[in-house]
């Protein structure tokens, strides 16, 4: 009786810290959801998401399950900053229930629940959950699939077997970044089964019947995007830069970047120990990385780039359970304790400056400065003109102002200067020029209207960017309308 009550007393304790740990992450994600304003990209969900089921499907070029789920969300509860972002937070949330559960399933509770804590605490992840964009749906079903996976070679249920499958599917519908999961998952089932068994084959064949309605859309998305891509090719900075903002930050990175070191030589100098050896959940977790983080490096060399850190939320979970692993392996009590110490000190200090400095374009204050200073008969100038219906109109709905979108298209076919002089008159007195994602084109049209009119100020929207730097995406320059000075 006494052994079954400190069985019972320690299962309760352990229940509590993860329950803890889990209720300290839901409020970091659920804490000031409006604080900032929606961005170009979360601007471009709700753009797409205002339509209808089969519009949204053909117009985004994004697997659409996020956007559906989000089209019925926005139905029921609005389209207030503060309520749509509830949407990514609660994906967030359940899926800390799943890294607790994978590294478990994988490893033992102290290393399930050291991962827990780092992804409770991670600005990275905390961010993405107040993010309007699928990244949180991709992570917590990557989570789910995996967890199905590992339980389905253990277990082999038809009951889990539908699990996998529905999620999987699910999964494959949210981003392109699923196959690259899905890929992790069918490499590692031939690996340890030699060869893919009855039971497998009509797994994988079934979730291909079921993908396969979408693939319609799918195949054209995949051959645009193979012609064309927004992301540039990126090189070996990219490859370990990527790794700082999926880290939390440039003092997490160099921290973890620091104890993997040390960790992997203590490796090293033990690596004949039995207890030491790379065992089956270290070399599917190796896997995972490689699939999901160093193909999709290598064919964004060669294919088309596509290689981002907002993707790389899908080899977040690997690498930390590796690093957990290694730690509760290697290192004495007392050293566990300072390293997690330490990172909880970095993460709070990070999750801080987050909190008291916009993260994302901030296009609210934006155009609450422009409801409060251009007059009715100013012109709004903006560059890239695809922020007009992404995002622009959505907070400055109510104003009447004329508003002029130029594009890089327009740069390049050299019809830019009709757009403008077409619609600006002597009637206008001030002319707005907001300038956001035009890159190298933004000196171009700020040297056209220095030239030809009366430049007064710059307004600069800073950020704070998942590299801890201040940037600046989003500014406004004034000019006094030179024809109207002229009558």
């Amino acid at each position: 009786m006494a052994l079954k009550s400190n069985l019972r007393l320690k299962a309760s304790k352990r229940l509590l810290y993860v329950s803890l740990i889990i209720i300290i992450g839901g409020f970091l994600r659920f804490w000031e959801l409006d604080k900032d304003s929606y961005w170009l990209d979360e601007g471009a969900s709700l753009f797409t998401v205002n339509r209808s089921l089969t519009e949204m499907i053909e117009f985004e070029p994004n697997p659409p399950l996020f956007n559906i789920v989000l089209h019925y969300w926005i139905k029921l509860f609005g389209i207030k900053e503060q309520f749509t972002r509830l949407l990514p937070a609660l994906f967030s949330l359940i899926s800390l229930f799943f890294v607790f559960k994978l590294a478990k399933r994988l490893f033992y509770y102290p290393v399930a629940l050291g991962t827990t804590l780092i992804f409770a605490l991670s600005p990275y992840q905390i961010f993405y959950a107040q993010e309007l964009r699928t990244y949180s749906l991709l992570f917590l079903l990557t989570m789910i699939s995996m967890y199905y996976l590992i339980r389905l070679i253990d277990e082999n249920l038809w009951k889990q077997k539908s699990i996998y499958i529905i999620v999987t599917l699910c999964l494959l519908l949210t981003h392109i970044y699923g196959w690259f999961v899905f890929l992790t998952q069918f490499l590692w089932i031939v690996y340890i089964k030699r060869k893919l068994d009855k039971d497998w084959l009509i797994v994988f064949i079934a979730i291909f019947i079921l993908f396969l309605p979408y693939l319609a859309y799918f195949i054209p998305t995949i051959s645009k995007i193979s012609g064309h891509f927004w992301i540039a090719k990126p090189g070996i900075i990219h490859f370990f830069g990527n790794a700082v903002p999926v880290s939390g930050s440039v003092p997490l990175f160099l921290f973890y970047a620091l104890l993997i070191c040390i960790l992997f030589f203590l490796w090293y100098r033990h690596k004949n120990s039995k207890s030491i050896k790379i065992n089956q959940p270290v070399k599917f977790l190796l896997l995972w990385i490689i699939i999901t983080y160093l193909v999709p490096f290598v064919l964004s060399l060669f294919v088309t780039p596509f290689f981002l850190e907002r993707y790389l939320i899908v080899t977040a979970f690997p690498i930390v359970v590796i690093f957990v692993y290694l730690i509760e392996l290697l290192a004495a009590q007392k050293i566990k304790t300072i390293i997690y110490s330490l990172f909880i000190l970095l993460s709070l200090f990070e999750i801080a400056q987050d909190i008291r400095q916009p993260t994302r374009e901030p296009w609210r204050d934006m155009a609450l400065d422009l409801k409060a200073k251009a007059k009715t008969n100013d012109i709004f100038i903006v560059a890239a003109g695809f922020c007009i219906d992404n995002i622009f109109q959505f907070y400055s709905d109510s104003l009447a102002n004329i508003q002029i979108g130029i594009d890089t298209e327009d740069i390049k076919e050299n019809i830019w200067h009709d757009k403008i002089q077409d619609h600006i008159s002597s009637d206008q007195n001030c002319i707005w020029l907001i300038l956001s994602h035009f890159n190298s084109n933004e000196f171009l049209l700020t040297e056209y209207f220095n030239s030809r009119h009366q430049y007064v100020k710059q307004i600069d929207y800073p950020h704070r960017d998942l590299f801890g730097r201040n940037i600046v995406n989003l500014k406004v320059r004034k000019y006094k309308n030179k024809l109207l000075n002229s009558d």
